[in-house]
């Protein structure tokens, strides 16, 4: 992590155009912010995807306990963990293919097919979370993996192009305040995200008193978890793919902007009149 984080901070340098701009008030570039409406579509279905993966909580341990390993608890810790390395090891994988699918399309159909991708994963955890097979469940992570790593890349990316667009209209390059946004967003829905959770268990019936006996609880409580594992994630998932089709950046208006952009930067060449 410390190899690959540090390459950013050594070879990225901030262009001077931006370094010498005029400096914008805190409460006048945070307004401005949200009168973008590309941001504004991006930052809503960031959102939505936070609150979606996170309020799921520990129902995939409280299935894998009860369910899958029948009270196992060392047992369904190991494949929550193996899961977890997984879903950080797919970032190697989807990165690239989400890239690849973006340069060739557009960043746009790379986020939708992203999180239509992850919301298969997910929802194939019905039949994958299964006692039979205990480790089956590891194909769900990984497909979910391959669309939902490669999603967080796109943020930043469409991020830049609201950037360039937000330069072409004003003249000022703003990525700072969009990224500080977008984190504080992102921190601000997980730590919602920990309060819907404890509710989203609380909906399932899931009561303590009668887990405290290994491997015995309701069955009507486990399939009502099963349920709410799928319904939690993948709606926000298929609701924010929806979003992004009335995302107005298309491939096209990204390299207009870029053009125009490009040729504003240009030196102006000297006339015959300048000798």
């Amino acid at each position: 992590m410390i190899l690959t984080g540090v390459l950013p901070a050594i070879t990225a340098r901030e262009k001077e155009f931006a370094v010498l701009q005029e400096k914008t008030g805190f409460i006048r570039a945070i307004t401005t912010s949200f009168t973008n409406k590309s941001f504004t579509i991006l930052l809503i279905a960031y959102l939505v995807i936070i609150g979606g993966v996170f309020s799921a909580g520990n129902l995939p341990l409280y299935i894998n306990i009860f369910y899958v390993c029948g009270g196992d608890r060392v047992m369904a810790a190991a494949i929550l963990g193996m899961s977890g390395s997984m879903m950080a090891m797919m970032s190697y994988v989807s990165l690239p293919l989400i890239t690849w699918i973006s340069v060739r399309t557009s960043k746009r159909f790379a986020m939708i097919a992203g999180l239509l991708l992850a919301a298969a994963g997910i929802g194939s955890t019905w039949w994958t979370m299964t006692p039979k097979w205990p480790y089956l469940q590891l194909v769900s992570t990984f497909i979910a993996g391959l669309g939902l790593q490669g999603c967080w890349l796109m943020v930043s990316s469409m991020t830049a192009d609201v950037c360039d667009e937000e330069e072409l209209l004003t003249g000022l390059r703003r990525e700072g305040v969009y990224g500080a946004v977008l984190t504080f967003v992102m921190k601000a829905a997980i730590a919602a995200s920990a309060i819907l959770a404890g509710a989203v268990l609380a909906l399932s019936g899931y009561n303590t008193e009668s887990a405290n006996t290994v491997g015995q609880i309701d069955p009507v409580v486990i399939t009502k978890m099963r349920w709410l594992l799928i319904a939690v994630n993948t709606a926000p998932l298929l609701s924010a793919a929806v979003m992004f089709l009335f995302y107005p950046i298309t491939r096209a208006r990204a390299e207009q902007t870029q053009r125009i952009l490009a040729s504003r930067r240009q030196p102006p060449q000297n006339s015959v009149n300048d000798f």
